[in-house]
């Protein structure tokens, strides 16, 4: 069978590590097991070795690169992270980087979609990047252990409507309208939906679990079912809305 479907069965997957982990002790390379996020465990463990030695992570991920980014110490020794294309020194990036962008790493990575979070249609890692410094409130609630749900949710609904560029709409609801009027006015064909700002519901549970990732990454684990998830028998599950997607009126003459 192709590896993808070999290691889509769990027990499999499980199997597979184990073995590894057998191998790589046989060996006389030390090996820890993740119980929780392993992209976090993989930093952690990193950051605790850059502290005393040089220290390569190799890895692919882009989840890495980012938690690597805004938990290294810029007294670390040398610290770099290997890809397959390049070599990145992590500790001259965390010199240079501007405070306040090392510090909202997280979020801007979490809610702009991560393996975790999905992405807002059409919004870029870049774009949203560049906009750091107008997120700088909305940040500082999702990296807060201490923030409520309410908080979250007002923050979350700002944050989109910044990304989004409807700075002016007072909420997500209204921003669409906004735009998909603004849209139908010039568009020669369809307006895709898609296109617009996310719905009021549906940011909240993004927002939700937009938190429960970065407070995860921060080492503060959250019970997934209260931020976003639900469980199936597969496993955990994204809400994605608690309303109906239109109208029942609208629905029933809808093929």
């Amino acid at each position: 069978m192709t590896k993808k479907s070999f290691l889509a069965n769990p027990s499999n997957k499980q199997a597979f590590i184990n073995l590894l982990a057998e191998q790589m002790t046989k060996a006389d390379k030390a090996v820890e097991h993740a119980k929780g996020d392993a992209d976090y465990k993989i930093c952690m463990s990193a950051c605790l070795h850059a502290k005393e030695k040089p220290t390569a992570v190799v890895a692919e991920d882009s989840d890495v690169f980012q938690l690597l980014t805004h938990h290294a110490n810029i007294a670390d020794k040398d610290f770099i992270m290997v890809t397959s294309k390049q070599t990145v020194c992590v500790t001259t990036l965390a010199k240079k980087l501007d405070p306040l962008l090392s510090g909202a790493l997280l979020f801007l990575h979490a809610f702009s979609g991560c393996d975790t979070t999905s992405r807002p249609y059409g919004i870029g890692k870049v774009s949203v990047l560049k906009k750091y410094a107008e997120l700088e409130r909305c940040s500082s609630i999702f990296m807060s252990p201490s923030s409520s749900k309410a908080e979250i949710e007002r923050a979350g609904e700002d944050a989109l409507l910044i990304i989004y560029g409807c700075t002016t709409s007072l909420s997500l609801d209204s921003a669409r309208v906004d735009k998909f009027q603004q849209k139908v006015g010039t568009a020669t064909q369809y307006v895709s939906p898609e296109k617009l700002p996310p719905t009021s519901d549906a940011a909240i549970f993004h927002s939700h679990r937009a938190y429960h990732q970065v407070q995860a990454w921060c080492g503060n684990d959250l019970p997934a079912e209260e931020w976003g998830w639900t469980t199936s028998p597969s496993g955990l599950y994204p809400v994605k809305m608690s309303q109906p997607s239109a109208p029942d009126r609208l629905l029933k003459i809808m093929r």
